[in-house]
Parts: C-alpha cells; structure tokens; sequence
C-alpha cells in the first residue's frame, strides 16, 4: 500500500509540475545548443568585422566610426548580414549624414527592426499598431539605403536590403528598378535574386508561376550559386501548402530531381574568396540543406551542414521556428545524429 501510495504522490507531482520540468529541460537543451552554434560562428566571423561589433558595444563614437571606414566592403556586407546592433550605428549616421558606409548601416539595423516588430505572422493577423511601426521603419530604412545608393553605386551590397525594404512597402516597381541594376553590376549575386524570388511570390506581389519562372530563368545562366534559387522556389511553394500535399512535396521524383540537378550545378563549384563571394555560396548551401533532409536524403544534407559549418542564414531557418539559430542547430544536430 505504501508503494502505491508513493507512486500515487509521484505521479501527483509529475503531473503538477511537468510543464516546469520540461520548460527547464528545454532551456538546456537550447543552451547546449547555442554553446555549440557559438563555437562554429568564431570561425565564420572574420577579425575586421568582430572588431567593429565590439567597438559598438562601447561609447567610443570616434573609434567606432573610424573601424567603420576603414573597413572593406566585404567587411560592411557582413555586419548586415550577422544583424549587427548597435546605439552607435545611428549616432553615426546622424552625425555623418554625407557617409555612404553609417548610412548603409543604419538602413539595414531599420530593416533588421521592422521585421522583428512585425513578427513571423502573415499579414492578416499582424495587428494594426504593428502594421504601421512596420511600415514606418522600412519607409525611414529606404531613404537611408537610398541615400548610400547614390553616394557609392559601387557598393553592390545595397541591392538586397534595398528590395527587402520595398517588398515590404509593396513597391513592386522600384524594387524591380534596383533588381535591374544589381543584374547590371553583379548579374550572379543570390543574395538580392533571393530577395526578388521572395517578393515574387504569391503571399507579397507576384505568383507561383512567376516565382518558378524567375527562379528557373536566372539558374540557367550560370553554374553557381543562382542554383540556390530553385530549392528556395520549391521551400517558399512549400511553405503554402497543408496536410497531405505539404507531407508529400518533397518526395516527388520531379521536385527531387530538379533540386538534385541544381545541386550538381554548383556543388563542386570554387567557393569563392572574400566575404561576399563566399555568402552567395552560403545562402544556396542553406536552402539545399533544408530541402535535401526534407527529400529523406540526409547523406547530402550532413555534407552540407559541414561545409556550412557556422555561416547559417536568416532564410530558410526563420520560416521553420521561432528562433532562426536554434533551428538551425536542430536541424543540424538531428541531421548528423542519422546521417
């Protein structure tokens, strides 16, 4: 009778306090996995860019705005692509309104906030108040992308924030103006291609169709990494898709088969040297490491993971949890636990 009583009392307390114990055991589980994340990221991040991202969290506005133009494109392309904040970067572009490089900065720390404010839901159930704080940041990031634009046309990393900032305010044409000169500069950078397949879809200002078509167009010109557009126009026509059609998506031979011909177009392709370069390469790496575990393939997708190694992408991880770099390591972690 004692025994029963005291599994009685056990259950009592499991079934009282589960939520709390599993609510610690995933605060581990997620530290464990950042402590792991944050292991692969020193090796992704170079020395210029971890030098300006801890002068920004000083006071120094003088040292911090000298790193900041003293640094390389490359260099400025990847504070905006690690999401560097900072109360300095716009103390900077306030205080140098002619600098093409603070303005740059400070546009996309507006970008990066919009889209935090507004949330990973669709448009219909972001709240009014919301909405409008989303819409006011992007217009204020647009002038300030702009405004770097015009001062340095040479700074090929504008194209992508910039057609991000106009997706959001539904301006389809301008972003459409920007795309055309990024084609004009560099006509194989994914990254602003991507952003333009995103505005293309049906949920923003385009259609299916319209996406595939641009996805397909732009992976035949070269092999490299616009092949990244074809598992990204598959993962977004995906994302659309519920119950049985979505659970089945990835296991037909047509979708399986065009991802695995984008794959062999770039797989053994260089990886490119700098920051820039190597980012493009990343973005495709990415998406073909989602999709690959999601055709069952996970052999591919664990040799992807490696390569990735720590430079993990905003997209696709974003779409698939609430935390992009703690689904990027579950991900991993469940792909090299099977692979």
């Amino acid at each position: 009778m004692k025994v029963i009583i005291g599994l009685l009392v056990i259950a009592f307390i499991v079934w009282m306090y589960g939520s709390a114990i599993r609510d610690i055991y995933h605060a581990f589980k997620v530290r464990g996995l950042l402590r792991a994340l944050k292991k692969l990221e020193k090796e992704a991040i170079s020395e210029e860019a971890e030098a300006i991202v801890k002068a920004g969290k000083k006071r120094d506005l003088d040292r911090f705005g000298s790193l900041v133009d003293a640094a390389s494109p490359d260099t400025l392309r990847e504070l905006s692509v690690i999401d560097f904040q900072s109360p300095l970067i716009e103390k900077l572009a306030k205080k140098n309104q002619d600098n093409p490089r603070a303005r740059f900065l400070y546009g996309n720390s507006l970008i990066e906030e919009a889209w935090r404010v507004r949330g990973g839901a669709v448009a219909s159930k972001v709240s009014r108040k919301k909405g409008e704080t989303f819409l006011s940041l992007l217009r204020d990031a647009e002038l300030e992308l702009l405004r770097s634009y015009e001062k340095d046309r040479d700074f090929a990393g504008v194209y992508a924030p910039l057609i991000r900032a106009e997706m959001g305010v539904s301006n389809r044409e301008k972003a459409q103006q920007v795309y055309n000169d990024g084609r004009r500069t560099v006509p194989d950078q994914l990254d602003y291609h991507l952003n333009m397949l995103t505005l293309l879809t049906e949920k923003w200002l385009g259609s299916t169709e319209e996406m595939f078509q641009f996805a397909r167009e732009n992976a035949a010109r070269a092999n490299g990494a616009l092949n990244g557009l074809i598992p990204a126009a598959h993962f977004e026509n995906w994302l659309e898709l519920e119950g049985k059609e979505g659970d089945e998506y990835f296991s037909k031979p047509e979708v399986q088969e065009e991802i695995q011909k984008a794959y062999d177009g770039m797989k053994d392709q260089p990886g490119g040297q700098g920051f820039m370069e190597r980012h493009q390469r990343h973005l495709a790496l990415n998406y073909f490491a989602a999709v690959f575990h999601f055709m069952g393939d996970n052999k591919t997708a664990r040799s992807i993971f490696e390569e990735i190694g720590g430079n993990h992408t905003y997209r696709p991880w974003a779409n698939l949890g609430l935390r992009r770099d703690v689904t990027f390591m579950n991900y991993r972690k469940n792909v090299m636990k099977v692979a």
